[in-house]
């Protein structure tokens, strides 16, 4: 394979973990994570049976579902009156 064959890929390289990897950096159980794929509630692949995850879809997902503190959330409420 040339170098600029491997350098092209290299930038597409995408990370997939397993469930038990999501289940470690969510600190859950593994029925939660298969809860979790059957309601829709995690983006996951499918690489012919088995499941995986991007990690950029498990960091999403934990900024999604990120609650924000009540102070912050006063300062832009203020914000806005302002």
């Amino acid at each position: 394979m040339d170098k600029r064959r491997e350098v092209c890929m290299d930038k597409k390289r995408i990370d997939l973990v397993r469930i038990e990897e999501v289940m470690e950096i969510l600190k859950v159980k593994e029925s939660k994570v298969r809860k979790m794929i059957l309601n829709n509630e995690i983006k996951y692949v499918k690489v012919g049976n088995l499941v995986r995850f991007k990690v950029k879809d498990i960091v999403n997902y934990i900024d999604i579902n990120t609650i924000e503190t009540i102070d912050k959330h006063i300062h832009s409420q203020k914000d806005l009156i302002v």
